[in-house]
């Protein structure tokens, strides 16, 4: 099988370095996602050695981290102001008095701005992550490798998939069946979905 650090002219093992893909979800879950964009930053140089067309605009990695942090940083204050408005709700009702609500006006506007913010670092979030998923089936395809990186998996695990499929290309396993992330798949998405359509038509049943 052909490995990445070896098919290439002038491309050495440590380009590109096996990385727990366990280790990565821990580290994007405690920076609360921060390291996804910080992931994709520090492989942008990585990516352009690999002698193809297609490229990883660092800019979009970097856009990615600045919308990443406005969002915690907007979190942090919403969930702070939400706290002080209900506070000041619940010791207005219990002295007797009339709670100002003109605060719901100000929690409407953080929450829209929330979700701009949500959707665009999601976009961002897509765009990266089938950027790289391109990249890495257009070096397969040079080494006649025609095993492409799937589109679903990136879509639902973006970064985590992309790192367990170039962990397979350093191995050369990519004529490998991917099982690890087709079970995760059906036990984070498949299995809370198909539990939820039970609950729904058992409720729908015992309304009749």
């Amino acid at each position: 099988m052909i490995k990445m650090y070896n098919t290439t002219p002038g491309l050495n093992k440590n380009i590109f370095q096996k990385k727990s893909v366990t280790a990565l979800f821990f580290l994007s879950l405690i920076t609360f996602g921060i390291y996804t964009a910080v992931w994709y930053i520090k492989r942008a140089n990585e990516f352009k050695n690999l002698g193809t067309e297609k490229k990883l605009n660092k800019t979009l990695a970097v856009i990615l981290l600045i919308l990443t942090c406005i969002g915690l940083l907007a979190f942090i204050f919403m969930a702070y102001y939400f706290f002080s408005f209900f506070m000041q709700i619940f010791v207005t009702a219990v002295a007797g008095g009339t709670p100002n609500l003109q605060g719901v006006e100000t929690i409407n506007s953080m929450t829209y701005i929330s979700n701009i913010v949500s959707i665009l670092t999601f976009i961002f979030y897509l765009i990266l992550g089938f950027s790289v998923r391109g990249i890495i089936n257009e070096f397969r395809h040079k080494k006649k490798i025609e095993i492409k990186v799937n589109g679903l998996l990136t879509f639902f695990f973006n970064f985590l998939y992309l790192q367990y499929e170039i962990n397979r290309t350093i191995d050369g396993r990519e004529y490998q069946k991917r099982i690890g992330p087709w079970v995760w798949l059906i036990i984070l998405f498949l299995v809370p979905l198909l539990f939820s359509l039970i609950i729904l038509i058992s409720g729908l049943f015992l309304s009749i």
